[in-house]
């Protein structure tokens, strides 16, 4: 009896060891991914950043709706010290006259950051995105639609579908409308 009642006791330490080890195992891998996540967000930031759209603009209109998604996701990202002003310059390059016409650069910057305070206020912020369901039209070839999932960390109910429409303006391929898509 007492050599069983030993047995036991054995296994339930032994168990309780791996199990310790086990989760100090998970959380250094957790740890691990978070530190990888953020340099591959630092990375595509700095990226974003360096932007130059003047000398090296997109050629095909879904690398300019990757550009415009990925100037939103940065802008609304809860990351400290954004810079909005250069985020916008960048929106604006890839934005069509049309669009332009319907504020001033310092309207925009303006706008953006009355809309960041206030999400990162309700603790929403985007924290990732993707450009979906890409097409040009068929029979005018200046025309594309493309979709950006914004994910939120509101949860997936909460994630943000915008469809955007490009229209290819002086032979480049500019952001002309969006809308959402709930």
């Amino acid at each position: 009896m007492k050599k069983t009642i030993g047995i036991l006791v054995g296994i339930i330490l032994l168990s309780g060891l791996i199990y310790t080890i086990y989760k100090g195992y998970e959380s250094t891998k957790n740890k691990e991914d978070v530190v990888i996540e953020e340099k591959e967000k630092d990375v595509r930031i700095r990226k974003i950043l360096s932007y130059d759209l003047e000398n090296n603009y997109p050629n095909e209109y879904i690398d300019v709706l990757k550009a415009y998604t990925s100037t939103v996701e940065y802008i609304y990202s809860g990351i400290d010290n954004v810079d909005v002003e250069k985020a916008v310059e960048i929106q604006r390059q890839l934005l069509s006259k049309e669009v332009l016409k319907l504020n001033s650069k310092e309207e925009q910057i303006r706008i953006a950051k009355l809309d960041i305070k206030k999400k990162l206020s309700e603790g929403i912020n985007i924290y990732s995105s993707k450009v979906y369901d890409t097409y040009q039209d068929s029979i005018n070839n200046k025309i594309a639609v493309g979709s950006s999932l914004y994910y939120s960390t509101q949860g997936t109910g909460n994630n943000i579908d915008i469809e955007y429409h490009l229209i290819k303006e002086d032979g480049k391929w500019k952001v002309f409308h969006f809308r959402s898509k709930r």
